[in-house]
């Protein structure tokens, strides 16, 4: 039903170099590695190639980075359009800060998606335009569900800009880093190794100027990103704690 959702999702999912499944806490690896080497500054920041990428952060986390323009949007009127969902307005509920998004199907309705506005000091219930933190619903799993993880684990953040027609997805602290004289390491609980042996992903990098070129080990596959702006986060979590990045 996600088709074209998932196309991205499962780009993303590539981009980490390993397989993950939704089966549970059995696809959780015992060899859960920490991040302990000094990182290398020059890679702190945005790499994107277009349609996906990677954040690295300070703190030793990385956020994935996903191009939705063109997968989804909305319409004047707050409907919803995601890939071969159309959701009309009459199905929808918007106030300024809180959206949700509901399909009838089969006689009931089915929760396609619900956000809140990451800074309610933004809201505006005339433009549904800004940052918003995924909650819950069919097209927040459909991002994370092939990256072996629920929405209720994930932090997802989603920048809209209506005007501009774009539509960008942050899946914050997704893995964890290192840098080690011109090797990058990923890895998560979340990752389930294709060598049960291993406990991270590694790639060789090369940092330009503004390109980062990474080559999966023991490959010859390569991956090119530009650097580009940060875009800050406010991020206000179901526990009330919030915290910019």
């Amino acid at each position: 039903m996600m088709k074209k959702l998932l196309i991205l999702s499962a780009a993303c999912l590539f981009l980490t170099g390993c397989s993950s499944s939704a089966g549970g806490s059995s696809s959780v690896p015992e060899n859960t590695r920490v991040s302990v080497t000094p990182i290398d500054e020059n890679i702190i920041g945005s790499w994107t190639n277009g349609t996906s990428g990677y954040r690295f952060h300070d703190d030793r986390k990385v956020s994935l980075l996903m191009d939705y323009t063109g997968v989804i949007s909305f319409g004047d009127d707050f409907s919803l359009n995601a890939g071969d969902i159309s959701v009309p307005a009459e199905n929808t509920l918007y106030d300024g800060v809180n959206y949700s998004a509901m399909m009838t199907g089969e006689g009931e309705m089915t929760e396609i998606l619900t956000m809140t506005r990451t800074d309610e000091s933004t809201a505006d219930p005339n433009d549904i335009s800004g940052q918003y933190y995924f909650r819950s619903g069919a097209l927040a799993q459909s991002i994370v569900a092939p990256m072996g993880i629920e929405p209720e684990q994930a932090i997802i953040i989603a920048d809209i800009d209506t005007a501009a027609d774009t539509f960008e997805i942050t899946l914050m602290d997704y893995c964890e880093f290192e840098t080690n004289d011109g090797l990058l390491e990923l890895f998560s609980p979340n990752f389930h190794y294709v060598d049960e042996n291993a406990d991270s992903i590694s790639y060789t990098y090369k940092i330009d100027g503004d390109t980062l070129t990474m080559v999966y080990s023991g490959s010859d596959q390569t991956e090119t990103y530009q650097r580009t702006e940060d875009k800050p986060i406010f991020i206000k979590d179901t526990k009330t704690e919030e915290t910019t990045k």
